[in-house]
């Protein structure tokens, strides 16, 4: 937290040279999986969602930079069958995440995305069943021992704005810390399809918003 912190201040300079600011909620149905591990041949992608506010500090026409804060679910299913046991489980983790995002242009309302991200783990919900010939196992538990709960990674996406105020767009993110403290090594991998309401955006490509504006 004091990272993220410490990185909004160094930026802040920036805010100052053209305070033209939108601002709205944003929704992310997504799909996840980890990958790499010796353990990830069983990993399969898992259907999850995403659900913060944004600010947008435009810096000029065609940049902008954009800061979230987002409650996001990723995590995988894990498909095994081995001998006369067949295995199934689904890994919930539940983040806060920090996206601190580069917008660009492109054209008249489309544009790209792309910077660091730092999240933190809160919780890992595993659930399935653990099943053999000659018995069933219910798996219902939740903790956080084993992972690493602060996540460094690259967001990236691109999209379009509507002129109804309405911004969709595919977005992912990659873990570049691996998620198990003692593992080899495995990461985060997301991707989706994300929705967007501005407040303060016309929907073009500079953006006008119209919430604070510095002359």
């Amino acid at each position: 937290m004091k990272k993220v912190v410490a990185l909004l201040i160094f930026i802040a300079p920036i805010f100052q040279v053209k305070c033209q600011v939108s601002a709205g909620p944003k929704f992310l149905l997504n799909f996840s999986n980890v990958i790499g591990g010796g353990n990830s041949a069983g990993n399969n992608f898992k259907l999850g969602f995403s659900s913060g506010v944004y600010l947008k500090f435009e810096v000029s026409d065609q940049i902008s930079i954009q800061p979230e804060i987002v409650y996001a679910t990723r995590g995988y299913k894990y498909l095994s069958a081995i001998g006369n046991k067949d295995t199934i489980l689904k890994h919930n983790l539940s983040y806060i995440d920090f996206p601190l995002l580069l917008s660009i242009s492109i054209g008249d309302k489309g544009f790209i995305n792309f910077g660091p991200q730092v999240g933190y783990l809160i919780n890992d919900k595993m659930k399935g069943t653990v099943t053999s010939s000659a018995t069933s196992e219910n798996i219902d538990s939740s903790n956080v021992y084993g992972y690493n709960t602060t996540e460094y990674a690259l967001a990236f996406g691109g999209g379009y704005r509507f002129p109804f105020k309405l911004v969709v767009s595919v977005q992912g993110a990659f873990g570049l810390t691996k998620l198990f403290a003692s593992d080899e090594p495995s990461h985060n991998f997301v991707f989706g399809i994300s929705v967007a309401y501005s407040f303060g955006d016309s929907g073009s490509g500079g953006g006008n918003g119209i919430i604070y504006r510095r002359l």
